[in-house]
């Protein structure tokens, strides 16, 4: 949707009558216009097209059924796009953060066009710890909203992955996202488990402690190389919070002496 402004400079009114020249891809309203003297009024356009291109039309247009004149109405029909701002982002983590919130960043989606463009916001299902909100929604013609980039990651999340940004019947966008978790530090509380005697088929649990001494959240997992003992450590992956402590559960059941 256009305008176009006309002014009267002179003090009596003046009635403005329009035609199209060639085929009607634009449409406007009204067809007659009474234009009070020293004054301006506004012709409300509207441009539709089937295909892209580049358009032009011309309006004549009659001053008190006397005068004629023109002007040249040129368009280009273009598939809907947005545009991403920016086309690349790095989630980080703040000093301190919390382990439920997790890493997020803002972007903006800007529509360049003279008309509003639905969206929607896919990752692959591989990449489920990513998400975009809101996941779709309508921009603005000429307008543009933010967008939040969240990923609550674990111990083997993607550290490079792309979304991809569906327009209503228009072209695909994509988003690169990467991972950035900080320095990691975590260690042991204890150098070792001791079980002692235990009665064969019975469970004896034991338990030790992973502590985190730096500044970031501490992504572990953990890998058992006596599981053929039967011993098992749970939970095998997990999060320890910047300062804290997570509780290990050993477990190991006697099936023969030994």
């Amino acid at each position: 949707t256009l305008s176009k402004t006309g002014h009267n400079r002179k003090q009596q009114q003046k009635m403005l009558m329009f035609t199209v020249n060639g085929d009607a891809n634009f449409f406007y309203a009204p067809k007659h216009l009474l234009v009070p003297g020293e004054s301006e009024t506004t012709l409300s356009l509207e441009f539709t097209a089937t295909k892209t291109g580049c358009y032009e039309q011309g309006i004549s247009f009659l001053i008190n059924n006397t005068h004629e004149n023109h002007f040249l109405l040129s368009a280009e029909a273009v598939n809907p796009y947005l545009t991403i701002q920016p086309g690349t982002i790095t989630l980080t983590p703040p000093l301190y953060s919390s382990v439920s919130t997790g890493l997020r960043q803002t972007l903006q989606l800007v529509n360049p066009l003279n008309t509003q463009i639905e969206f929607n916001w896919e990752f692959e299902a591989t990449q489920s710890d990513y998400v975009i909100y809101p996941t779709q929604g309508v921009v603005p013609s000429y307008g543009e909203i933010q967008c939040v980039a969240l990923c609550v990651p674990h111990y083997g999340t993607p550290e490079n992955v792309s979304a991809t940004l569906f327009t209503k019947n228009g072209k695909e966008s994509s988003l690169n996202l990467m991972l950035d978790t900080g320095r990691h530090e975590s260690t042991f509380l204890e150098r070792r488990v001791l079980f002692g005697d235990i009665p064969i088929s019975l469970n004896c649990i034991q338990h030790c402690n992973v502590y985190n001494p730096g500044p970031n959240n501490a992504y572990f997992k953990v890998e058992c190389s006596f599981e053929q003992l039967g011993i098992h450590v749970s939970p095998s992956h997990g999060i320890v919070p910047t300062g804290g402590v997570v509780k290990l559960e050993v477990e190991q059941k006697a099936t023969k002496t030994g």
